[in-house]
């Protein structure tokens, strides 16, 4: 009977010591979350090469926090930042950092972080080296007290930031900007990394491509170019929220392969889907379907440096070629509403007198030959990631064709498509997503001359521009009304852009995810991502 007991008391113990080891190794399994983003990612990945591509918004708030960014009404809040004051006439911003931020290195971050930040995108020396000056277009267009002195190198920094101390940036402006927030989700980079690295010698510096000392609550881990990026969670970081997960992946690859990752469960989000794909997943009890009123575009950017774009006729005849209402029918299924100009939102920067450029495939040839067009030897080259299944590529050059005009699909699969767009050597692109609609003064910044849109696509009016500098001087609506009406119609004119739709933005999620919070803009489509999780 001793023996007995004395077998069952072991076997008990053993039991017990089991249960816990085995409960253990279960919670030793890190705690993923796989989402998908876009492929193009500039020449390294990094913001000093900002193209604005999804595969650089989703993730670049996280690893180096602006001191504001947008929640999911495109709405400015603060990130990086704990407090912000703004004096009476908008022309002094004041930004409070918080005590206990780090680099990831034990490093602290300070005010100087910021005001380097600043300067270095600011400085247009970054361009010889091959760098966008994407982000230090924004910083260009916001008026700071100092910055034309710097940026012609007449000083030695922008007179107009202000480091009191280490947890305060002053921002002093020349004249009032109402809409100041929205320039400081400007990325706070690591002066400690880089404040000694000379400009010339930036794109060999291997953190260009390696960031792995970050301030966000997310910790570079690897970039398989066009495969994924991997992401650690900073587990003992000072971010107010601590990710309930252990790492995040960002697939980039087409829709197809995103869409069978997450029937498989491989996936847990799919983003830049469209209504279409909802009907897909519609049985299946584990996918759920989000589809949210956009303020993003979807459109073809035209490139003016071409000889063959510059006339006006030619940009009238596309516009009249496409049928807006078939492709909102197979982009979205009906779920958004076509635009006319590149202000279309809200509703009163919208210029009641636009012309519709309504579906007329005859005088779209017209103007085509009124234009000079040599049908038989000019082809128009459109890039497209995946010219095979790129229904509006197809639908350009099936519709094109129509009247004559010959289109060439051209992919951009396998390659930078900053290299791309800097080269020239294309005529048509199709642009979707963005935040243009959540303040008129986001639109603008696509369209003025010295903006990286602007460089690219080749377009300059300086009465734009006028407006441009104009419409964020004030703060009301009944200031600013009139000025971007008269930039919608400008625009609806010039067609820099074929205006289709606005942007209706579609996620698939599986279910097991938690705490996402859909946003109305492309852009920040992870506004909240610490606040996501996995529920087992």
């Amino acid at each position: 009977m001793k023996k007995i007991s004395r077998f069952l008391s072991l076997f008990i113990v053993i039991s017990i010591l089991l249960i816990p080891m085995s409960a253990l190794a279960q919670d030793d399994e890190p705690v993923i979350i796989r989402m998908n983003t876009s492929t193009g990612k500039g020449t390294h990945y990094n913001p000093l090469w900002w193209i604005g591509t999804g595969s650089q918004w989703h993730t670049f708030p996280w690893l180096f926090p602006g001191l504001m960014f947008y929640n999911e009404s495109n709405e400015m809040i603060l990130h990086l930042a704990t407090d912000m004051q703004v004096n009476e006439d908008s022309t002094v911003y004041t930004y409070t950092l918080p005590e206990d931020a780090v680099w990831t290195d034990g490093e602290p971050l300070t005010s100087a972080d910021v005001k380097f930040s600043y300067e270095l995108f600011s400085n247009p020396a970054i361009q010889d080296i091959g760098a966008t000056f994407g982000l230090g277009t924004s910083i260009a267009d916001a008026g700071i007290v100092g910055y034309d002195a710097y940026a012609s190198g007449e000083a030695d920094g922008i007179e107009g930031i202000e480091t009191p101390d280490d947890h305060t940036v002053v921002f002093n402006l020349e004249q009032p900007n109402g809409v100041f927030p929205r320039i400081t989700y400007i990325y706070v980079m690591p002066e400690h990394i880089l404040g000694d690295v000379a400009i010339e010698d930036l794109e060999s510096h291997p953190f260009m491509d390696n960031p792995n000392v970050s301030s966000g609550p997310l910790i570079f881990n690897q970039y398989v170019v066009d495969e994924y990026l991997e992401f650690d969670v900073w587990k003992d970081g000072w971010w107010p929220v601590t990710p309930q997960f252990d790492k995040i992946i960002f697939f980039q690859s087409d829709q197809e392969a995103s869409m069978n990752r997450l029937e498989t469960g491989e996936e847990d989000l799919h983003v830049y889907g469209n209504p279409t794909q909802s009907e897909r997943f519609a049985d299946n009890p584990e996918i759920e379907s989000i589809i949210v009123p956009g303020v993003g575009v979807q459109g073809l950017h035209v490139n003016q440096r071409q000889e063959m774009m510059q006339d006006l006729r030619v940009r009238q005849g596309i516009a009249y070629a496409l049928d807006q209402d078939v492709i909102i029918d197979f982009q979205t299924e009906g779920n958004t509403t076509e635009i006319d100009s590149g202000i279309y939102g809200p509703d009163w920067a919208v210029s009641p007198d636009l012309e519709g450029y309504d579906y007329d495939p005859d005088k779209a040839r017209s103007l085509f030959e009124e234009a000079g067009w040599d049908f038989d030897n000019n082809v128009i080259r459109f890039l497209s990631g995946d010219p095979d299944n790129d229904l509006l590529a197809l639908y350009v050059q099936g519709a094109l064709s129509e009247i004559g005009v010959q289109v060439e699909l051209v992919s951009t699969a396998g390659g930078s498509i900053l290299d791309i767009y800097n080269s020239g050597d294309y005529e048509l692109g199709g642009i979707g997503g963005g935040s243009l609609a959540a303040d008129p003064s986001v639109a603008a910044g696509y369209f003025t001359c010295n903006s990286t849109w602007g460089a690219w696509d080749g377009y300059c009016n300086e009465r734009v521009d006028e407006l441009a500098a104009e419409g964020v001087t004030y703060s009301t609506i009944e200031e600013r009304a009139p000025i971007y009406q008269e930039m919608s119609l400008i625009l609806n004119q010039d067609l820099p852009w074929i205006f289709l739709y606005k942007f209706p933005v579609t996620f698939q999620k599986n279910v097991r995810l938690q705490g996402f919070v859909p946003s109305a803009g492309l852009d920040n489509i992870t506004w909240n991502l610490p606040e996501w999780y996995i529920e087992s």
